[in-house]
């Protein structure tokens, strides 16, 4: 401060203050540069324009989640088994039902051999040799073979049509038993119901495991496991109950004949199963409208 002629006092900055406020002046000018250029640094090097949320200052960092759903695809129509559950459960029925019907031939003789026995004329050695020993060997010897043939041809044809003739190459020469004048057209007979009996299986669990997810299989098997046994006591106590008051071979024909028209039932009224469609690894897959087509066998 400095006296004038007037007598006031007039301000003149010094010549150090002078400097300070070049000094800071050229500072400040020097940040502003030094983040223009950042700025052009970062755009220069940016290959896509910042998001509307990154430009934001008051939106956040995404949650884990947020950037989880925005890396999915495009959403997909979930896949739906073509059946419902109610013509699912009438399947199993009718599937469980043909194998009980098929499994309760294979007692039919077990009452009455003294009586086929007396038919053929076959003493007691005789009888225990030929119907006793040649026809269970025979039955049990193709039906295994058979299960390796139909489970080949499971993975090749129709599945549905594959059951339909199974079951008739089993309940036709059941029913035909009751014709029999020889013991080589009866042994006959039952080695190509054996083939019917021992090829059903592999059939059965291929059509279950397509109606049905991992969780349910284990109950639907006990019900076909179930049917099977119940088959053999139910068809053992008939015979041991109508051929005391007709012959030996009628049983044969009260067996065959439910199988054969239980079978053209299943024909008429059932489909053919998308093969793996209870999969969940293939559940992308035929949501796309793609269908499986492995099989063991290629």
């Amino acid at each position: 401060m400095r006296p004038t002629a007037e007598g006031h006092e007039t301000w003149q900055p010094s010549a150090a203050n002078g400097h300070q406020s070049t000094s800071n002046l050229s500072h400040v000018q020097q940040e502003n540069q030094t983040e223009e250029g950042s700025q052009l640094m970062t755009q220069a090097h940016s290959d896509q324009p910042m998001s509307p949320q990154a430009q934001s200052p008051s939106s956040g960092p995404l949650a884990p989640m947020e950037i989880q759903e925005a890396l999915l695809p495009a959403g997909r129509p979930e896949f739906t088994h073509p059946f419902s559950i109610g013509r699912r459960r009438y399947m199993i029925f009718v599937y469980t039902l043909l194998a009980s019907l098929l499994f309760a031939d294979q007692n039919l003789l077990a009452p009455n051999l003294t009586e086929a026995a007396e038919f053929f004329g076959f003493d007691e050695d005789e009888k225990d040799q030929y119907l006793g020993g040649y026809i269970s060997a025979g039955f049990f010897a193709v039906g295994a073979p058979a299960a390796l043939l139909i489970g080949w041809l499971t993975d090749k044809i129709n599945r549905r049509n594959l059951l339909f003739w199974v079951v008739l190459f089993g309940s036709a020469p059941c029913l035909c038993t009751y014709w029999v004048n020889a013991y080589w057209e009866f042994f006959l007979l039952r080695l190509l119901t054996g083939i019917s009996v021992g090829g059903c299986f592999p059939l059965l669990y291929s059509l279950l495991g397509d109606l049905f997810p991992p969780t349910s299989r284990s109950l639907v098997s006990a019900f076909v496991q179930i049917a099977t046994g119940a088959g053999i006591f139910v068809g053992q106590a008939l015979s041991s109950w109508i051929a005391p008051a007709t012959n030996w071979r009628l049983p044969f024909v009260v067996v065959a004949i439910p199988a054969m028209l239980v079978n053209i039932a299943m024909v008429l009224t059932t489909k053919e199963p998308p093969r793996g469609a209870c999969e969940d690894a293939l559940k992308e897959q035929y949501a796309d409208g793609d269908q499986y087509r492995e099989t063991i066998t290629q």
